[in-house]
């Protein structure tokens, strides 16, 4: 169970990183 969640948490976690990076970059080269 605590593999499955560490699973999840990483193919959940790592997409949202790269979100976060790339709106925070957009919005950086906006203003």
């Amino acid at each position: 169970m605590f593999v499955k969640d560490n699973s999840i948490t990483a193919s959940v976690g790592l997409p949202t990183i790269t979100a976060t990076i790339a709106i925070v970059f957009t919005v950086h080269q906006l203003y």
